[in-house]
């Protein structure tokens, strides 16, 4: 199985999976009262559709992405991080419409 197509599936798994929590606590869960839950459990598809998609577009496994992203210097990893962390959470808030 090649990088891209293991990428594919823990993507698809990932989005399934999310749909999946998405339903069960918002939809299935709500629909039974005034409970209130938490959407932490949510965060583990999401790490999941992360890593899908860094390998289907790399095509590079995550351990080396990972390898090559220790190796950089704090001065580096730094501004990546936070510009990266910013322009993901602005895409998803955009995308679930907060």
């Amino acid at each position: 199985m090649t990088v891209r197509m293991r990428g594919f599936l823990i993507l698809a798994g990932s989005l399934v999976a999310g749909a999946g929590v998405y339903w069960l606590l918002f939809d299935f869960l709500a629909g039974a009262g005034r409970v209130r839950l938490p959407a932490y459990p949510l965060a583990l598809p999401l790490v999941g559709i992360l890593i899908g998609t860094l390998e289907l577009i790399t095509g590079v496994p995550i351990r080396q992405l990972d390898e090559g992203w220790q190796k950089l210097p704090g001065y580096v990893k730094a501004p990546v991080a936070i510009v990266g962390s910013l322009g993901f959470l602005v895409g998803l808030v955009k995308l679930l419409g907060f």
